[in-house]
């Protein structure tokens, strides 16, 4: 009769009937990380002042990220109260040079902009007194500064309760940067004519040169 070969039976389970673990995950149990967001996936949130999740640094004024005129969209419907209060000073160019508000420059979305006056204005809230939000602005005006921009800071207390004297100083800056082109005298016209005296001076007729007597040929000539 044909021996019939045994099979060992099963390890047993552990106690509980909990199914053996699998192994163990990687050096510090840590799972992996989650894969990269695919193209359209979420865009970081976008904090007033902040670069809107744009990490490069070459971009120039004009040459800005097209989300970012979502962004900007945005802050124009919920401005804070003291940029409401300058906007309506600065709406309609009342101080000679056109204002944008909340516009985008490069990597960037600034409160109040004249491209005129090559000048930004930032009013700044009680946050950006924060070491971290200070080094970020500082980052900001020097990107804005290489630009050929000024930039002017203000803060909410001030905007809000010292309005002519914020004012004055906006002017200052826009009068500064204001290039007069004083435009030249009008051409004389066609024969050699002279242009009429100015009102209230009399024009006074010089006496044409004497001819004196030529002086004799030589002799041969």
């Amino acid at each position: 009769m044909a021996r019939v070969k045994q099979i060992p039976p099963s390890p047993p389970l552990e106690k509980g009937g909990a199914i053996p673990p699998g192994p163990p995950l990687e050096k510090g149990g840590a799972n992996p990380p989650s894969p990269p967001l695919k193209k359209g996936g979420a865009i970081p949130p976008f904090s007033k002042g902040g670069p809107g999740g744009i990490s490069t640094t070459h971009l120039t004024l004009n040459d800005y990220e097209p989300r970012l005129k979502t962004y900007a969209r945005d802050l124009r419907k919920r401005q804070t109260d003291a940029e409401q209060h300058l906007w309506q000073h600065l709406r309609r160019d009342q101080l000679g040079v056109r204002f944008l508000r909340q516009r985008p420059l490069g990597r960037y979305i600034v409160d109040f902009y004249s491209h005129a006056a090559k000048l930004v204005i930032e009013l700044d809230g009680s946050q950006h007194s924060e070491p971290e939000n200070q080094a970020r602005d500082r980052e900001r005006d020097a990107w804005l500064s290489e630009q050929g921009l000024k930039v002017l800071r203000f803060d909410d207390r001030q905007v809000l309760t010292e309005t002519e004297a914020v004012l004055e100083v906006i002017l200052r800056v826009v009068k500064q940067a204001a290039v007069v082109q004083i435009p030249p005298p009008p051409p004389f016209e066609k024969g050699g004519s002279k242009p009429p005296a100015p009102k209230g001076e009399t024009e006074v007729e010089q006496p044409p040169p004497s001819i004196e007597a030529s002086p004799p040929f030589p002799k041969g000539g």
